[in-house]
């Protein structure tokens, strides 16, 4: 559904046509440029999802106006718009999507793509796992224990532990791919006494920090999900983005830094491939083909895929792994130029000049943090086995 408002610009008094398509969540917000003389306009819609009533907002550099006219915006917080079409008074970007989807490979039914009871909406079914979490974190079992129980009443599920919770709302917004648990199992089945000298390790070394780090990449990706979930159905069922993908709300200084924050977490957690990988390669889990893991540590992040380029069922969860994107933002070389759709940016400050429209920026971003969550499903199985066998963490 779309509503229609119209407002003036507070700085040049320009018209605008606003088409807003109405999302699933109990507030949207959007950032775009005034189309006269480019100043960023914010505006908001506060929804009751169970009443069907929403109320908007002109939150900065608008007012609302009596005169019913002015250039049509089209502003979505769940799809991105073809930019050529953007001004256009009948276009509706949910059906670039739909054309997106059933033009590719994804072979997922459309219907998937539905959010059920269980998912809707999905950052305010994380509000309650981010609570959660960190009442765990806490060891304020008392107040978790009973928010764990209704949270997996709320959503159907058996076991009412926080790691069921954990795994459900992953797994129901990127859903668990099979080849990593596969991979699991040859691992375990192919060297078991040395799987549980990996597991001790993971136990004892990574997991505390990695459960840190999570946390911490998962509520940052949150925080400003109004810019990301504009590619987020894109990411989760893998369909391309559309020709001339443009994100209708631009706020750049919200997601700036995430792409290098998730980049230096997962190239941590890429540990734990890379010890599965040699164990699957008949060799000690902590030992590569040509060095030892401690030494493997210590080397350049960047480069680190390199030790499991040999399993093609590992690549295909490495595909998103820019550097350079890293590196321009570490070194505050990452600009959004004056168009309000292309990043600009150096590696490492120094090296040469790229382009890269914003729309694609968040679609990398988002298959990063899809990465990020397939691979904490795989922690949350090491748990899960680790319980089973009674290997004790600290």
């Amino acid at each position: 559904m779309i509503v229609r408002y119209y407002i003036t610009c507070s700085t040049c008094g320009q018209q605008h046509l606003l088409r807003i398509q109405l999302g699933a969540s109990s507030r949207q917000e959007h950032s775009f440029q005034c189309v006269q003389c480019k100043q960023t306009i914010q505006v908001a819609l506060d929804l009751d999802q169970k009443n069907a009533g929403w109320q908007f907002h002109a939150l900065d550099n608008a007012r609302l106006s009596d005169i019913e006219e002015g250039t049509p915006v089209y502003l979505s917080p769940d799809f991105v718009a073809n930019g050529d079409h953007i001004h256009d008074e009948t276009y509706f970007g949910s059906f670039d999507f739909m054309r997106s989807l059933m033009g590719s490979s994804v072979g997922q039914n459309l219907m998937s793509l539905t959010p059920t009871k269980e998912s809707y909406p999905v950052a305010e079914v994380w509000t309650a796992i981010e609570r959660i979490w960190r009442l765990e974190d806490a060891r304020q079992y008392a107040l978790s224990g009973p928010l764990n129980i209704e949270f997996a009443l709320k959503h159907g599920l058996t076991q009412h532990t926080f790691r069921e919770n954990l795994w459900a709302f992953l797994n129901d917004i990127f859903s668990v791919d099979p080849s990593l648990r596969s991979q699991l199992a040859t691992a375990i089945k192919g060297n078991d006494s040395e799987f549980r000298r990996f597991l001790h390790f993971y136990q004892t070394n990574l997991r505390q920090h990695h459960r840190r780090s999570e946390l911490t990449i998962l509520t940052e990706y949150f925080d400003s999900f109004n810019e990301h979930r504009q590619v987020f159905a894109y990411v989760r069922t893998g369909a391309p983005l559309p020709k001339s993908a443009k994100a209708t709300s631009t706020d750049f200084q919200t997601v700036k830094s995430f792409y290098a924050h998730a980049f230096e977490f997962f190239a941590s957690q890429l540990c734990i491939l890379t010890c599965l990988n040699n164990i699957l390669d008949g060799r000690k889990f902590d030992q590569l083909k040509n060095i030892a893991l401690a030494k493997y540590l210590e080397t350049d992040k960047a480069k680190r895929p390199q030790s499991i380029a040999n399993n093609n069922e590992f690549a295909m969860f490495i595909k998103e792994f820019d550097s350079n994107i890293r590196n321009a933002s570490a070194h505050n070389w990452f600009f959004l130029k004056q168009d309000n759709a292309t990043i600009e940016y150096r590696s490492g400050g120094t090296g040469a000049l790229n382009e890269l429209s914003y729309t694609d920026y968040l679609y990398k971003c988002g298959n990063l943090m899809r990465q990020i969550c397939n691979l904490m499903i795989l922690e949350l199985e090491l748990d899960q086995i680790a319980c089973d066998l009674a290997v004790v963490s600290r």
